[in-house]
């Protein structure tokens, strides 16, 4: 965070376009780790989810 503190304070004023901002704030690496992070959970969880109705499910099945 002081990163980007530093980097807006020394930023000349014709800099600070709106434009700019939403380009400052999306690619601050923050915000990437951020993102790998959140898809990697997701991923994780939807194997996790796959995995248990499959394993929860071998004993309802007729036959066995």
């Amino acid at each position: 965070m002081e990163e980007l503190r530093k980097a807006w304070q020394e930023m000349p004023a014709d800099m600070t376009s709106p434009t700019e901002l939403r380009r400052m704030i999306h690619r601050h690496p923050a915000r990437m780790r951020m993102r790998r992070q959140m898809v990697i959970e997701i991923v994780l969880f939807v194997v996790f989810l796959f995995v248990y109705y499959d394993f929860s499910t071998v004993q309802d099945a007729p036959g066995l």
